[in-house]
């Protein structure tokens, strides 16, 4: 296994985002479509539940913006938080 790494990624386009990318084992296939909807983790330590991605996504919401998540199994996990355009964001929150 090669040693682990966490790459960050940080857009400020149009299309502003924070990419978080990762070289882990991936995420299994019947895991990815609820990644964001449920608690999800294949963690080996009880109480740990994974509602990491069922928050980010939840906040990433409320302020128009998304989460978008690329996973392989065997080749690491790819996030990204994808923020809404600086003319669109709601007036009063900042």
């Amino acid at each position: 296994h090669p040693a682990p790494e966490i790459t960050l990624t940080v857009s400020a386009d149009e299309t502003p985002s924070i990419c978080i990318a990762d070289n882990g084992p991936g995420v299994p296939r019947e895991a990815q479509e609820r990644l964001a909807a449920d608690p999800v983790t294949n963690h080996p330590c009880p109480g740990k539940v994974g509602l990491g991605l069922v928050f980010s996504k939840r906040i990433m919401q409320a302020f128009g913006g998304s989460v978008t998540i690329h996973a392989e199994p065997g080749r690491g996990t790819q996030v990204t938080l994808n923020f809404p355009a600086a003319a669109t964001v709601r007036p009063g929150i900042a």
